[in-house]
């Protein structure tokens, strides 16, 4: 299927299907080249779409994988994000993400199929695109790096848990209807982050200095990288304990367990 809006081709694609699970869209603009009308046809249109044929052919569950965009940006100086709070997008990316899942919550409203909708942090694995492939390269090529002093609390999830999630919430009675927010079992600290990822490459050869984040981001702002050290250091912690409890599930592998694989796969 090309055009997603072409409803001739999409409704033949869902007979005899059982749920749906909708990953596709546009998400990193690593160039500044997409405008917020890109990504509401990416991410909000087509997902209206293929919510409206899903709904025709009476399919039992559409997932949606929505992000923690949706919530906002970070956590600096406030409670981990929760469902219950109100959203708060501030880039294109997560606003476009809201508007997909209001569509999806008024499409299916009595309807016979259900959703559920994902918040997803920082999916990372070997080949993850993004700011944390641009780490991954940094820490399996230098022993000595200057990030021993950021303690800035990241949540993330590692590929398998995602994927055993997206399984969970396809089976589970209690995900029906619901957003639930996702994460690992353990929420580091970027220092913590670096440290396993350096041990895992370079053995007890590796040293992450203590440089004060005041430093750093001087110089940071010398060479012109402000806005990448600013959403690299923020601070961004969720609470996933609503699908843990509503779908009994746990996570395959721990936080440090994900890195190690990271690391091992690279």
């Amino acid at each position: 299927i090309i055009d997603y809006t072409d409803m001739s081709k999409l409704r033949p694609q869902l007979v005899g299907v059982n749920a749906i699970v909708h990953l596709g869209g546009l998400a990193h603009n690593m160039d500044g080249s997409y405008n917020l009308e890109d990504y509401v046809a990416a991410n909000t249109s087509n997902t209206l779409s293929l919510a409206k044929a899903s709904r025709d052919a009476k399919l039992n569950r559409f997932i949606f994988i929505s992000s923690i965009a949706v919530n906002g940006s970070d956590t600096n100086d406030r409670h981990p994000f929760i469902e219950e709070d109100i959203p708060n997008p501030v880039t294109y990316y997560g606003q476009s993400k809201r508007m997909a899942e209001d569509v999806i919550k008024d499409i299916f409203k009595n309807s016979s199929t259900d959703f559920v909708i994902l918040r997803p942090p920082l999916i990372y694995g070997p080949n993850c695109p993004g700011n944390f492939q641009t780490l991954l390269r940094l820490v399996s090529i230098f022993r000595i790096l200057p990030f021993g002093a950021l303690e800035e609390r990241k949540s993330m999830l590692y590929i398998e848990n995602f994927l055993d999630a997206i399984f969970c919430a396809l089976r589970s009675s209690g995900a029906a209807n619901q957003i639930f927010i996702l994460g690992d079992s353990e929420v580091l600290t970027l220092k913590e982050i670096i440290d396993i990822l350096m041990a895992e490459f370079h053995g007890i050869n590796m040293l992450n200095l203590p440089i004060k984040p005041s430093v750093l981001k001087l110089l940071v702002r010398i060479i012109g990288k402000q806005e990448h050290w600013q959403k690299f250091t923020a601070q961004l912690e969720v609470n996933p304990d609503k699908f843990y409890r509503m779908t009994n599930w746990q996570p395959p592998y721990n936080a440090r367990e994900g890195l190690k694989q990271t690391a091992k796969r690279i």
